[in-house]
């Protein structure tokens, strides 16, 4: 109910004395765009976006045998809102409710996303702009594209860790400046830290009963290179429908130091530095692209229930590849494969994931339906525990997604 105070509001605000123009500076590729016919820069745009997931699940072991299970749930309900109020000004917004139904959750309820004011062309710049409050950091390519924009709705593993480790959801309030330059994108941010929620150890456990007592701001920089004239397409995406041609590389550093915490099973606070560090590759050629990416994570605890916190590090990547048939038959086929060693200083927690499916773009980025099938494999240390206590050291996912973004 306070949600809905917020929003009729808004949208009767742009509504009242507002008809369409075919004039409208926005071209949406989502939405539907609502000029304003009293102001020729106050227009808003608004969207939402479904996606759906029917899984068939099997977790295997050479001495427990097999568990089947199913689930069907939406991986994201979103609405976005976004504002042109004034010439180079900006704001966006979105309310979203992430894996509702998703095994034993339940409905879940809808949270603020994204939610920026950005000042383009900043210093009299072309192309230099300014982003503050909820925005997302780009510490990796995949975490950067919208979801709407991926290959498969659900990221690699070792990326999906990177967007928590030094700043919560890779999104938590930070301040940025961009550059989308002819030949590099640049992008220097300060910001939030990390949350105890998502603040985990190479096993992937919280703190429990524990605490973040401090820590410093989280700071970063990054940037991606087209070197090639003629290939620089910068459209953050992961297909290309045949069309054009790109190569960039990229890197970034990002820091969030003296994180102090407490424990379930020690008495003193502890304290970590956490440095996370990424390298990337894209490439496509009209139907093939390309994409691989590297993480380092520098201050990874073992295990936070342990009395003696082991620190260490952990590394990994990912390389995904897709072809595309045409625009008469609009089927692409695409594979990813993961490797990761989630704590370098001790044997047995390495982590490996095989993906391959189909997609169909009906309506290319706006419909789409998928089949994939994924295989995870877990060593020793990393087996998936269920709420009983069984563990198992694989597992095997057959999915069905659809996708609706309007």
């Amino acid at each position: 109910m306070r949600l809905a105070s917020i929003i009729v509001p808004l949208l009767l605000f742009y509504f009242v004395n507002t008809e369409a123009s075919e004039d409208s500076q926005l071209k949406p590729t989502w939405g539907v765009a609502i000029p304003h016919n009293m102001n020729p820069h106050l227009e808003l745009k608004v969207g939402a976006r479904l996606q759906s997931v029917a899984e068939w699940n099997r977790l295997s072991d050479e001495g427990r045998g097999e568990l089947n299970q199913f689930d069907f749930y939406l991986r994201r309900v979103r609405f976005e809102f976004e504002s042109y109020f004034k010439k180079d000004w900006h704001y966006y917004m979105d309310i979203r409710n992430d894996n509702a139904d998703l095994e034993e959750k339940g409905s879940g309820q809808f949270e603020i996303g994204d939610a920026y004011l950005e000042k383009k062309n900043i210093f009299g710049l072309k192309g230099i702009s300014f982003r503050g409050f909820r925005s997302k950091v780009k510490l990796s390519r995949s975490q950067t594209i919208s979801s709407a924009k991926l290959l498969h709705l659900e990221r690699a593993y070792i990326s999906d860790s990177a967007a928590d480790f030094v700043n919560e959801g890779r999104r938590a309030t930070n301040f940025q400046m961009n550059g989308v330059l002819d030949y590099f994108s640049f992008q220097l941010v300060a910001g939030d830290g990390v949350h105890k929620s998502s603040f985990v150890d190479a096993k992937d456990n919280d703190l429990g009963s524990g605490e973040i007592i401090r820590q410093s701001p989280m700071l970063g920089a990054y940037m991606r290179l087209y070197p090639f004239e003629g290939w620089s397409d910068q459209s953050m995406t992961e297909t290309y429908f045949g069309q054009g041609q790109h190569f960039s590389l990229g890197g970034g550093l990002f820091h969030t130091g003296s994180i102090e915490y407490t424990g379930t099973n020690f008495n003193n606070t502890k304290s970590i530095d956490r440095t996370l560090g990424n390298i990337e590759l894209s490439f496509h050629y009209k139907n093939f692209s390309f994409q691989g990416e590297f993480f380092h994570f520098e201050g990874v605890v073992e295990d936070f229930s342990a009395s003696v916190q082991n620190k260490g590090s952990s590394n990994g990547l990912y390389w995904q590849a897709e072809y595309y048939l045409s625009e008469e038959n609009p089927f692409s086929l695409f594979g990813r494969y993961e490797s990761w060693d989630r704590f370098k200083e001790e044997s047995d927690y390495d982590q490996k994931s095989y993906l391959m499916g189909i997609n169909w773009y009906y309506d290319r980025n706006h419909i789409r339906f998928s089949l994939a099938w994924q295989q995870d494999r877990f060593d020793q240390n990393l087996r998936k525990e269920l709420a009983n206590g069984e563990d198992y050291n694989r597992e095997e996912r057959l999915k069905f997604t659809t996708m609706w973004n309007f």
